[in-house]
């Protein structure tokens, strides 16, 4: 089996040109370039989400605080009335 692979492999390379060698190479070349832009786009992306996650996590916090607070103070108005 593997030298059949192998065969194969040969004779579709030797039945390659280096004119088409090249230019299937520079057409990988070109896929890595775009793969690789998106996966900073998307690295990038991420990172703004974790941000915003971070952010709203904060406000969050900050409002079940002052909703807490709130909630002490009437029970505290309501324990003297």
């Amino acid at each position: 089996m593997i030298a059949v692979v192998l065969f194969w492999v040969r004779t579709s390379l030797a039945a390659m040109t280096n004119a088409e060698m090249e230019q299937r190479l520079n057409q990988l070349m070109t896929i890595i370039q775009k793969q690789q832009e998106e996966i900073q786009k998307l690295k990038q992306e991420l990172e703004q989400q974790k941000t915003i996650t971070i952010l709203e996590q904060k406000v969050n916090k900050k409002e079940i605080k002052e909703i807490v607070k709130t909630q002490m103070k009437k029970k505290k108005r309501n324990g003297r009335a």
